[in-house]
């Protein structure tokens, strides 16, 4: 992964990202539909309220294999174009504060005390990746993965 050496470990999402692309026409096209708002409403409540241990590693290990399928996509066009419609990133995984903070916890880390639980975070798939690994463990210990 050298080529992810030169990125940030861990960046606040930009609330204007995207603008402009197909993606994001798509989700505001889908936000004019109030049962698509109500929806989404709940989601982006549920995902940055608590969330259990176990739910911040399977949203995690979920997280990070969209990743990497994007940067294996990466490598040709049709790929590329895919990941640019479907708004996915092949460098970074997209997770909320709620669950990078219960993920730093997880792999026996103090989450730093500024961290907005409710804001998003955009975490180097490496970092992501290290951070799954480590909490593997642990997510081996309670049987929640064998």
């Amino acid at each position: 992964m050298a080529g992810l050496d030169g990125l940030s470990k861990i960046l606040l999402k930009d609330a204007s990202e995207g603008d402009g692309s197909v993606s994001a026409a798509g989700k505001a096209l889908a936000r004019s539909n109030p049962i698509v708002r109500l929806a989404g409403g709940f989601a982006q409540i549920a995902d940055k309220a608590y969330m259990s241990p176990e739910h911040c590693y399977l949203y995690l290990a979920r997280r990070v294999a969209t990743a990497e399928l994007a940067a294996a996509r990466a490598g040709w066009i049709g790929g590329r174009l895919y990941n640019r419609l479907s708004g996915t990133r092949a460098d970074y995984v997209p997770l909320s504060g709620a669950v990078v903070s219960g993920i730093l916890r997880l792999a026996g880390e103090a989450p730093p005390e500024a961290m907005d639980r409710g804001a998003q975070y955009l975490v180097r798939r490496d970092v992501a990746r290290d951070y799954l690994e480590r909490a593997g463990d642990w997510a081996r210990q309670t049987g929640l993965v064998s």
